[in-house]
């Protein structure tokens, strides 16, 4: 294959992308195709989230970017890389207002333009004014990359032609944090137990995420009172930072049972879902679902407020649980899989065996191969 420039454009870049980017910029390379990525610096919403990280500036591009009403509109300026690139490959985003010259460029035959496609829009209602733009932009692109099987089916029911999408089968990279839930000893296991003040006979949850409104502190909150009225030993530990890290840490405060951690990542988690029994996730559950499930961690889920599309890979009953988004079920499903460690164990078994489905390396190999097939494409039919 004749050497070509691949550009993908991430609004910001997230540390659980970098390991996916590192691996398409090798495989790539190895056809003579340069990949770059382009992304900007994080919001103040996103900064307080502390998951971005910098790009090796082999392929990592950082360009200026302006963001109005809160990030709800964002503008990036990567354009001299676009105008190199061969194939441009943007998220679906209404918000991200490079995609509309881009959609152009790409209807009037002058770039050839791949979308990144979430699909939350088609799992959900969105607004009557924008669906049929974004429909259309969708099923106009070259080609379409999309998070998984059920949003690329969902795309070719709508009318997109199956040889142009892509199943990327989203993923994080999965064989670094088994390693190091393996790596993680007895004493590492009693040494947390002992930090946290929780005793070897505990039922312990984990909370694994960025703590933004929509997540669902209260809600844990609540069902976490509930659960610890009746279960003098559980316990819950919280992972993660954001916007309402300050209100969840003030909740933690009347609430021995409420652990709160803040950021971590890689192995710094691997000893707290090593202590864990249960994952828990109310809303917006996603690429956590990987995490718990490599873990042997039963996922629990309410399954309402625009639930991400990795929630395909999650089997109700068999590798966690789909509760309805009440408290009283939620924390009523936490405290029965407690009081049933065979029925807690044959989840934790399927959930271990399920991940194994799902890698960083598959999801590099699929977005390649896409790509590929996009730039054979002897020109836009």
């Amino acid at each position: 294959m004749s050497a070509y420039r691949v550009l993908i454009v991430q609004a910001m870049c997230k540390q659980y992308r970098a390991p996916l980017f590192a691996r398409m910029y090798q495989d790539l390379a190895a056809d003579g195709i340069e990949l770059r990525v382009a992304y900007s610096r994080p919001i103040e919403s996103h900064r307080r989230r502390n998951d971005d990280v910098e790009l090796p500036p082999e392929y990592g591009v950082e360009v200026a970017h302006q963001a109005w009403f809160g990030g709800r509109l964002f503008l990036q300026h990567p354009l001299g890389l676009i105008r190199r690139a061969d194939l441009v490959i943007v998220e679906h985003a209404v918000k991200h207002l490079v995609n509309y010259p881009l959609t152009l460029l790409s209807a009037l035959r002058l770039k050839k333009l791949g979308f990144w496609v979430h699909g939350g829009m088609l799992r959900h209602a969105s607004s009557p004014l924008l669906r049929p733009w974004r429909m259309w932009s969708m099923l106009a692109a070259d080609w379409i990359f999309a998070y998984t099987k059920g949003v690329a089916g969902a795309m070719i029911a709508l009318g997109a032609e199956p040889g142009r999408v892509t199943a990327l089968q989203n993923a994080i990279d999965l064989s670094g944090f088994r390693a190091a839930l393996a790596a993680a000893t007895t004493e590492d296991l009693a040494a947390a137990r002992q930090r946290l003040d929780i005793g070897e006979d505990a039922h312990i949850a984990l909370f694994c995420g960025s703590l933004y409104p929509g997540r669902g502190v209260e809600f844990l909150a609540a069902a976490g009172d509930r659960i610890a009225r009746g279960d003098p030993r559980f316990h819950m530990i919280v992972i993660g930072a954001g916007p309402l890290q300050s209100q969840l840490e003030e909740e933690a405060k009347s609430r021995s049972w409420l652990k709160p951690l803040g950021s971590l990542f890689g192995d710094q988690r691997a000893v707290y879902f090593r202590l864990a029994q249960i994952c828990l996730m109310p809303y917006l559950a996603g690429l956590g679902i990987l995490d718990a499930m490599a873990a042997g961690l039963p996922f629990l889920v309410t399954g309402a407020r625009a639930t991400n599309p990795e929630i395909d890979y999650l089997v109700d009953g068999v590798t966690g649980l789909v509760t309805g988004d009440s408290v009283e079920r939620f924390a009523d499903a936490v405290s029965g899989l407690f009081a049933d460690p065979a029925r807690l164990q044959a989840i934790s078994d399927a959930a271990v065996l399920a991940s194994h489905e799902y890698s960083i390396e598959n999801m590099a190999s699929n977005f390649c191969r896409g790509i590929r097939a996009c730039l054979a494409k002897p020109g836009w039919e």
